[in-house]
């Protein structure tokens, strides 16, 4: 199981958070490859994704989006 801490971009966080106002929606996962795919679909829209897993965290904007 991977938690990732999705940080959107003001103009599309309403489409991904629950309240009004919100930037930062965290989620569960099973799959890596699902996350992976779900980040890749929606990559305009986050400023970041921090991922915890079982070995450590893993933070996106440090491995692909410099």
């Amino acid at each position: 199981m991977f938690i990732a801490r999705f940080h959107f971009k003001p103009e599309h966080a309403d489409q991904f958070c629950w309240q009004a106002g919100q930037t930062i929606q965290e989620t569960v996962w099973d799959d890596m490859r699902d996350l992976i795919q779900f980040i890749q679909e929606i990559e305009d829209a986050i400023i970041d994704c921090t991922v915890l897993t079982g070995d450590g965290i893993l933070q996106l904007s440090q491995m692909t989006m410099q």
